[in-house]
């Protein structure tokens, strides 16, 4: 029983993401730049506000699990989360989102209204992230971005700063985007070595390795679904400065027969392209 209640209690904790709350502590960073950190009544509310962010973003992960609970299970490392694994019931995992709203939203708001406000717009960000904005190219990459300068500005609201300069809302979001740009990559990297089913056209290849990557594609079970995941300009930076026509047919490519046409066509073969397109497109 002691050994059922322990477990249970871990999935609760692995489920809020405790080892991601580090982030949270860029809410320091009006603090320390305003030069406040060794007055206590400042130290003390960003710290309650650092807090409270923790059990926000525990919120917006317990939430992001449950939405995609289908899709974690079938990942190689997500399917081990409590609630993809089962080691945490969807109903307590709906239980537990309920119990962190009604007293996280609330303690924010009595802390600083500005603070409860922020509190809201990053659950309805991150929330709109999980359903819909995680599937656009460089919008998801953007709103994790703006996560962590949404972080900055909790930290500044809650105290009365007199030398704090915007520029570190510009220095965390270019931090910030190159952090999401990598994250996505090694993304793409884990499905590659790890998944069946997914092959990656990743730029930087030469011809020879473009065509071997064609290879793959043409070679694949057409039994069976294919991913086909790609990052930079595509295959066609293995084309070099001749990847223009290239690039403005597979983007175009709506079928499987329609991408493999154009990859026989610009990849099985060493010719020069132009570098523009000869038709126009919408």
């Amino acid at each position: 029983m002691v050994c059922d209640k322990i477990i249970r209690v871990r999935a609760y904790l692995e489920t809020l993401r405790p080892r991601q709350w580090i982030k949270n502590l860029v809410i320091f960073a009006g603090l320390v730049f305003d030069r406040q950190l060794l007055q206590l009544e400042p130290l003390l509310r960003v710290a309650a506000a650092v807090i409270l962010f923790c059990l926000v973003s525990g919120l917006t992960y317990t939430i992001n699990d449950i939405l995609d609970v289908e899709a974690d299970r079938l990942h190689p490392q997500k399917k081990n989360r409590p609630i993809a694994s089962g080691r945490l019931s969807l109903n307590s995992a709906r239980l537990l989102a309920l119990v962190l709203s009604l007293f996280t939203f609330p303690a924010a708001f009595a802390l600083s209204i500005e603070f409860g406000i922020i509190c809201l717009v990053y659950t309805g960000l991150m929330l709109s992230y999980s359903k819909w904005l995680k599937k656009l190219i460089l919008i998801d990459v953007m709103v994790i971005a703006l996560g962590f300068v949404l972080r900055v500005a909790a930290g500044v609201m809650v105290i009365k700063v007199n030398y704090f300069s915007p520029w570190l809302f510009v220095l965390t979001t270019l931090l910030a985007l190159y952090l999401g740009f990598g994250k996505r990559l090694s993304e793409i990297k884990l499905l590659e070595n790890q998944a069946a089913g997914v092959l990656t056209l990743t730029g930087g290849k030469s011809n020879a390795e473009a065509s071997n990557q064609l290879a793959a594609v043409r070679n694949a079970p057409l039994d069976k679904p294919l991913i086909i995941c790609a990052t930079g300009k595509y295959i066609g930076e293995g084309l070099g400065a001749h990847a223009g026509r290239f690039l403005y047919a597979i983007r175009r490519a709506e079928t499987r027969a329609e991408f493999f046409r154009v990859c026989r066509e610009h990849l099985d073969h060493d010719d020069a392209l132009k570098l523009e397109p000869s038709e126009t497109g919408p």
